[in-house]
């Protein structure tokens, strides 16, 4: 008889590591049942869970560690290639693909390249704590902090927000016809910002976009639905938006078609607004162009595939 999934309370607001200052990484993880029990213990655990960086859903391809330690977190009694020693990371990773924040995989499942198995014995310690490291292609590995209780009882855990994002001043020069260097006074931290010909945009912690400077086209005029937004880009005379969902919100000068996103497009991770055309960059390593093709900047060439960056001249 399969035992009964039992829920936990979630954790409290904890402060961050030091060595977390600088970022702000949100884990809910999940875990249930997922294999035949063997002495009443699970030799496969299913894991599911939540990413979020800098307060948004990670889209894309992440690199996870995990480990079992006791509660001090200073000795190993599994992980997934079995190299940590001590509570220390493991030397290798998992790559796994994560879709608006949410990724899933099976803990001790050896079908999975590089996946150790889970013994009973790993489960005999009475204050057992799974420890969790997270890189997202930027920031390298990051252990997730606290450890977190671990049964072999199938429950749910979750630990809270580990960190704001830090307030860092921002400041612009050069030519001003249009205000664009005389910044507004932002309300809140700024995690990233998109300078265009006459106008800027702010994304701010918050995920509201804040823009300013010409708006002789509407694209200092921020749309509705904008919010919360997880990247932007500032072209000639138009602003482009990526919201939590992965959509593209574009508006401003409109007159080749750049800001007008294409029916149906999602999964984007990244944009950039050039003069009169737009790039989207989708989860699947895939490019999106529109606008202005004059010398083919919106052909997108054929193939073309695994891409992690792009830029719009």
């Amino acid at each position: 008889m399969p035992i009964p999934t039992k829920p936990v309370s979630p954790s409290p607001l904890l402060r961050e590591p030091s060595r977390l200052k600088k970022h702000s990484i949100r884990l809910a993880l999940f875990l249930a049942l997922a294999a035949p029990l063997a002495a009443a213990v699970p030799h496969v655990v299913g894991h599911q869970g939540r990413v979020t960086v800098l307060g948004l859903p990670f889209e894309g391809t992440g690199r996870f560690k995990f480990a079992l330690v006791d509660a001090g977190g200073t000795r190993t009694y599994w992980s997934h290639d079995g190299t940590s020693v001590g509570g220390s990371a493991p030397t290798s990773f998992l790559t796994l693909p994560v879709s608006q924040g949410l990724f899933s995989l099976a803990l001790g499942d050896t079908a999975i390249p590089g996946m150790a198995p889970l013994a009973a014995s790993d489960f005999l310690p009475a204050d057992l704590r799974l420890r969790v490291w997270f890189d997202d292609g930027v920031r390298g590995f990051q252990q997730l902090a606290p450890d977190q209780s671990f049964s072999a009882t199938p429950y749910a855990f979750q630990a809270a927000q580990l960190s704001a994002a830090p307030s860092v001043p921002v400041l612009g020069w050069g030519l001003d016809p249009g205000g664009t260097p005389t910044l507004p006074s932002f309300p809140l931290p700024v995690r990233q910002i998109a300078a265009g010909a006459g106008h800027g945009l702010a994304l701010l912690a918050d995920a509201s976009v804040v823009a300013w400077g010409r708006n002789t086209e509407g694209q200092t005029t921020v749309p509705a639905g904008v919010s919360p937004a997880a990247f932007v880009s500032a072209g000639l005379q138009h602003s482009l938006a990526i919201t939590a969902t992965g959509t593209v919100i574009a508006w401003g000068r409109n007159d080749a078609g750049q800001a007008t996103a294409p029916a149906g497009l999602s999964g984007v991770t990244r944009v950039a607004a050039g003069e009169l055309h737009s790039l989207a960059l989708k989860a699947d390593g895939t490019v999106v162009a529109w606008g202005d093709n004059s010398f083919g900047q919106s052909t997108v060439p054929a193939g073309l595939a695994g891409v992690v960056a792009l830029a719009a001249g």
